[in-house]
This record gives C-alpha cells, sequence and structure tokens, in this order.
C-alpha cells in the first residue's frame, strides 16, 4: 500500500511514450497547405510521425519548399567557410 508521499510522487512522473515508426501500409493521410508557396501537399501517418521525433512539430511547408530551404542553408554555410 502507497502512503500519500508516495502516491504524489508517481502521479506526477508520467513515463515519456515514444511513437514508434512502423512499416505498415499508411492507413490516413492528411492534406496540408504550404506556408510559402500556397500548394497542398500530402502528409501520411508515417511522414507525421517521423516530424515529430525528430523535430518535435509537422512541417508547415511542402517538400519542396523544404528542400529549397536545405540548399539554401547548405549554400550559405558553403559561403561562410
Amino acid at each position: 500500500m502507497l502512503n500519500d508521499s508516495e502516491k504524489v510522487a508517481t502521479e506526477n512522473t508520467e513515463p515519456k511514450v515514444m511513437i514508434k515508426r512502423d512499416m505498415t501500409i499508411h492507413r490516413r493521410v492528411s492534406i496540408r497547405i504550404c506556408r510559402n508557396c500556397g500548394e497542398s501537399y500530402v502528409l501520411t501517418d508515417n511522414d507525421a510521425i517521423y516530424y515529430v521525433n525528430k523535430f518535435g512539430t509537422l512541417p508547415l511547408s511542402c517538400p519542396k519548399c523544404r528542400e529549397k530551404h536545405r540548399i539554401t542553408e547548405v549554400n550559405k554555410d558553403v559561403k561562410a567557410e
């Protein structure tokens, strides 16, 4: 039997839940609008899980705009050296 101090300690410590990415067929998709170009793009469940686990949020830009952003960031780093 737990006393009151043990109950408080266990109530305040919630286990961190990691979302696991499985390799099953995509179950659901969402159609999203890119904040940069306004184009619509598809975000699958597996993609959403990947972005939340890696970056902590869902992508706001379409794949084309994300690629353009990565290229410009790499070019900035190359020019700085």
